[in-house]
């Protein structure tokens, strides 16, 4: 079911974004340029913080079979630039850290192994808007977004719950194995993450210069955490020479977000201008508004 959803998201974007690039160009080239003093483009940054809930999914069969991944709950935190392109089309950047975890069943449902992961986040979206208004003179929009997403793996600690007992260990990446059974050696692994993120959702204004965006996500993540020559090892019963041990890593991480932006608008030119340019530009804009 994964791998068909998968491939109609990229059939989608693929399709998508050169035809919304011309249609845009087409149905949106303003009579005065987007850049004309007249015409500004506002620049929004802000920060973004909100919660997550991360499955992970194993592609490989066999995987799917020893392995059942459960839903787990994280957050979120960073910040955001946003550059319109027209006037229903803008390009949004963000930075950030996050949290996700890796949490499965296996052994019938008797042990469970969790791993909470620690990433920096880079995503790149394309944002259509589509506006309406609150009331009189009071405007918002409903946005769509799609665009990459790019996640660095920092580190990771994890849990392991049996029957036995409850056991906490470390994550040691790329480092030597020994007897030290508190440690878990994860060689050859991805710590670079590609996926596509999918968003929905509205915006409020506070202020002429202010707005708050709220977001619902969907990153679907398209590297697996580790490679055909990557390994897992720990010296405790139970990990060593198991299915877990052997499918850890043949998995990549599906993520649902919802997160709030608080976020600020900068008028780039009129900042450069003069008291007299200024007068003289909001003076043309309410000409253009009486003849309307």
């Amino acid at each position: 079911m994964f791998k068909a959803l998968n491939s109609l998201i990229f059939c989608i974007v693929t399709t998508f974004l050169p035809v919304v690039t011309v249609v845009g160009q087409e149905l949106e080239t303003p009579k005065e340029s987007p850049f004309d003093v007249h015409s500004y483009e506002k620049f929004l940054w802000g920060f973004r913080a909100g919660l997550n809930m991360t499955t992970p999914h194993f592609e490989d069969p066999d995987a799917r079979k020893a392995l059942d991944g459960q839903p787990t709950i994280g957050w979120t935190i960073g910040a955001l630039g946003q550059f319109k392109l027209t006037n229903r089309y803008a390009f949004q950047a963000e930075l950030g850290y996050s949290k996700k975890t890796s949490r499965f069943t296996y052994d019938g449902g008797a042990s469970e192994n969790r791993m909470d992961m620690d990433f920096v986040d880079l995503s790149l979206l394309l944002r259509r808007r589509y506006m309406f208004e609150w009331g009189k003179n009071i405007r918002s929009d409903v946005f769509i977004g799609v665009g990459p997403n790019i996640n660095y793996w920092l580190s990771a600690q994890g849990t392991f719950n049996n029957p036995s007992g409850s056991t906490e260990y470390n994550i040691i990446m790329d480092g030597t194995p020994d007897a030290n059974y508190n440690n878990m050696y994860l060689n050859g692994v991805n710590r670079w993450l590609f996926g596509i993120d999918l968003g929905v959702g509205i915006n409020a204004p506070i202020t002429p210069h202010q707005k708050i965006f709220i977001e619902f996500r969907a990153t679907l993540g398209q590297t697996n955490l580790g490679g055909s020559g990557s390994e897992a090892f720990i010296n405790l019963v139970g990990f060593n020479g198991s299915t877990f041990q052997q499918n850890l890593l043949k998995s990549n991480l599906k993520t649902f977000s919802i997160t709030a932006a608080y976020t600020f608008s900068t008028n780039y030119l009129e900042s450069k201008m003069g008291h007299s340019n200024k007068d003289n530009m909001i003076k043309k804009r309410k000409t253009k508004r009486r003849k309307r």
